[in-house]
Protein backbone atom coordinates (compact mmCIF):
# COMPACT_ATOMS: atom_id res chain seq x y z
CA UNK A 1 0.00 0.00 0.00
CA UNK A 2 1.44 3.36 -0.99
CA UNK A 3 1.52 6.36 1.32
CA UNK A 4 -1.38 8.03 -0.52
CA UNK A 5 -3.63 5.05 0.22
CA UNK A 6 -2.50 5.06 3.86
CA UNK A 7 -3.16 8.80 4.10
CA UNK A 8 -6.62 8.36 2.58
CA UNK A 9 -7.42 5.47 4.95
CA UNK A 10 -6.12 7.37 7.99
CA UNK A 11 -8.20 10.41 7.06
CA UNK A 12 -11.38 8.38 6.65
CA UNK A 13 -10.76 6.48 9.91
CA UNK A 14 -10.15 9.73 11.79
CA UNK A 15 -13.33 11.28 10.38
CA UNK A 16 -15.25 8.16 11.42
CA UNK A 17 -13.82 8.35 14.96
CA UNK A 18 -14.74 12.02 15.19
CA UNK A 19 -18.28 11.34 13.97
CA UNK A 20 -18.71 8.48 16.45
CA UNK A 21 -17.46 10.63 19.31
CA UNK A 22 -19.76 13.50 18.33
CA UNK A 23 -22.68 11.06 18.22
CA UNK A 24 -21.77 9.73 21.67
CA UNK A 25 -21.61 13.24 23.03
CA UNK A 26 -25.26 13.69 22.08
CA UNK A 27 -26.37 10.77 24.29
CA UNK A 28 -27.68 10.55 27.82
CA UNK A 29 -24.63 8.45 28.72
CA UNK A 30 -22.37 11.39 27.92
CA UNK A 31 -24.66 13.75 29.81
CA UNK A 32 -24.28 11.59 32.92
CA UNK A 33 -20.47 11.59 32.88
CA UNK A 34 -18.47 13.57 35.39
CA UNK A 35 -17.25 17.06 34.50
CA UNK A 36 -13.67 15.76 34.25
CA UNK A 37 -14.65 13.01 31.80
CA UNK A 38 -16.69 15.45 29.70
CA UNK A 39 -13.84 17.94 29.61
CA UNK A 40 -11.43 15.26 28.42
CA UNK A 41 -13.82 14.19 25.68
CA UNK A 42 -14.30 17.82 24.60
CA UNK A 43 -10.53 18.11 24.37
CA UNK A 44 -10.39 14.89 22.36
CA UNK A 45 -12.99 16.25 19.91
CA UNK A 46 -11.03 19.49 19.48
CA UNK A 47 -7.85 17.53 18.84
CA UNK A 48 -9.52 15.18 16.35
CA UNK A 49 -10.97 18.22 14.55
CA UNK A 50 -7.48 19.68 14.19
CA UNK A 51 -6.13 16.34 12.97
CA UNK A 52 -8.92 16.02 10.38
CA UNK A 53 -8.12 19.53 9.12
CA UNK A 54 -4.43 18.68 8.78
CA UNK A 55 -5.11 15.36 7.08
CA UNK A 56 -7.59 17.09 4.77
CA UNK A 57 -4.98 19.64 3.74
CA UNK A 58 -2.49 16.85 3.06
CA UNK A 59 -5.10 15.04 0.95
CA UNK A 60 -5.73 18.24 -1.00
CA UNK A 61 -2.01 18.71 -1.56
CA UNK A 62 -1.66 15.19 -2.95
CA UNK A 63 -4.99 15.42 -4.81
CA UNK A 64 -6.49 12.52 -2.87
CA UNK A 65 -10.27 12.23 -2.94
CA UNK A 66 -12.14 10.69 -0.04
CA UNK A 67 -15.24 9.44 -1.88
Amino acid sequence: MCFKERLRDETIETIDKLNELNAFMATKTFYNLSRVEKDLLYEQVRTLNILVQILGKRCEFYEITLD
